[in-house]
């Protein structure tokens, strides 16, 4: 069991050291173009963005890093309060619908009405559950659509988040692996990719 711990993190330490490269190289790269003293006002706004959009990539990678740190040591704090869902949902349009429009998708979000106005959970984790839900499938899909659908089971008093995507899917041998930590449905699709397995 010990061991298969340390497997399993050295594997999440490799992965996250390549995905770390990745968006840090772009950062300098487009860091450095911008200091040329000829640029476009379009090279410079579309250099800017990028080193951005990587910057923000990188934030996101280090907050993981900080949680798998706390789950190590049973130290994630659970912060339950009461939270405007509409104004969640909202949140999570504004920050998926652009990032799909780019590649092409389109993404929606569909609320099987009642839904209760206000719930009782923590916003930064049910922020993250949905978020990297959504970030998956927009990871892994090239054409179509992604669509979160939200729906209310009130005999369990219980929000359910269903996230459906046109993408590549899941083999049976992979869906066994799902739960297993840092593990992805393969290594050609680790390489094709990216991504640590976090998730």
């Amino acid at each position: 069991m010990a061991r298969n711990s340390a497997e399993a993190k050295s594997q999440f330490l490799a992965n996250m050291s390549h995905e770390i490269r990745t968006p840090l190289a772009a950062i300098i790269g487009y860091g450095e173009t911008l200091l040329e003293p000829d640029l476009s006002p379009q090279e410079k706004r579309s250099s800017a963005e990028t080193v951005v959009r990587s910057g923000r990539h990188l934030l996101e990678l280090v907050n993981d890093i900080l949680d798998h740190s706390k789950i190590d040591a049973n130290k994630l704090a659970v912060d339950v309060v009461s939270v405007d869902l509409p104004e969640l949902l909202d949140e999570i349009r504004a920050f998926f619908a652009p990032r799909a429009r780019e590649k092409g998708l389109e993404f929606s979000i569909v609320c099987e009405y009642p839904l209760p106005e206000r719930i009782l959970t923590d916003p930064t984790r049910l922020r993250q559950i949905i978020i990297n839900l959504c970030g998956n499938a927009l990871k892994f899909t090239e054409k179509g659509s992604i669509s979160l659908s939200i729906r209310c089971d009130r005999a369990q008093e219980t929000l359910v988040a269903r996230v459906v995507d046109t993408g590549i899917g899941m083999k049976p041998e992979q869906l066994v692996r799902l739960f297993d930590p840092f593990a992805q449905g393969s290594a050609a699709i680790s390489r094709q990719y990216g991504g640590t397995g976090w998730g």
